[in-house]
């Protein structure tokens, strides 16, 4: 048994599925900021698409994350798993960003339209 594993992967997990939470939270959000004009210009230049690609891949990735940190709790760590486990939440943690950033400038190019 790898030292404080069972501390990594709990955070892991947490982390893996909050985020999962939150990105379907994000998702609802576009309904809020449906009818902003810069929602609007956003969908008509085909970046919208895009964004929700990415969201969907994040959520994808935060899955394997999930998957990967459960799986230090069921079988035997090995260094591999560890790592295997590391390189997912890492990966769901760079898409995260990824994929909020555009959200954040959506959301202050909407509160600052002119109404």
């Amino acid at each position: 048994m790898l030292p404080k594993a069972d501390g990594f992967a709990q955070v892991a997990a947490g982390f893996s599925f909050s985020m999962m939470g939150f990105m379907a939270a994000v998702m609802a959000l576009f309904s809020v900021l449906g009818q902003s004009r810069a929602l609007k210009k956003y969908r008509q230049s085909g970046f919208l698409s895009v964004l929700l690609t990415v969201i969907g891949i994040t959520i994808l990735e935060l899955a394997v994350s999930f998957v990967a940190s459960l799986r230090l709790f069921a079988d035997p760590v090995t260094p591999a798993k560890l790592m295997c486990a590391a390189v997912a939440l890492a990966g769901g943690f760079g898409m995260v960003l990824i994929s909020t950033l555009p959200i954040v400038g959506l959301q202050v190019r909407a509160a600052n339209e002119k109404g």
